[in-house]
């Protein structure tokens, strides 16, 4: 089972699910950073929807809000004020989604293949991390 999560990395808690923030070995969290940075509605309505996944589950039926880019990342979407096309990247372990980084897709239909690559980076930091500190445990 996972280690518990401090409440400063926590997005929400939910009766199926927790959702937080990947926390780097600098201490910094990537998707915290960009959430910060965004329109405080377009804030307000992501939290929403990650929300709703920590108490009911994969949202399936809308693609629009939550979707399987490349396993094992899923992104939250939202099109933000000015014409953003805003995306989190997150990821499932046990019982937790946890949330990568942020960014603004392009016009185009596909991510840039460095948002994978980030992701998956800063996945791989959470996960030695992790281990690293269940060791010590």
């Amino acid at each position: 089972m996972s280690q518990p999560v401090e409440k400063a990395h926590v997005v929400c808690r939910g009766r199926k699910f927790v959702v937080e923030f990947a926390v780097l070995d600098d201490r910094s969290m990537p998707a915290k950073t960009y959430m910060d940075s965004l329109d405080p509605s377009d804030r307000v309505n992501l939290v929403a929807y990650m929300k709703h996944l920590a108490d009911n589950g994969i949202i399936h039926n809308q693609p629009k809000k939550f979707k399987l880019e490349r396993f094992p990342f899923w992104s939250f979407k939202r099109k933000g004020k000015g014409r953003r096309k805003i995306r989190i990247p997150c990821y499932q372990q046990d019982l937790r989604w946890i949330l990568t980084h942020g960014f603004d897709k392009p016009a185009r239909s596909e991510w840039d293949e460095q948002e994978f690559t980030t992701a998956t980076a800063i996945r791989n930091e959470q996960l030695t991390r992790e281990r690293k500190q269940q060791k010590k445990d």
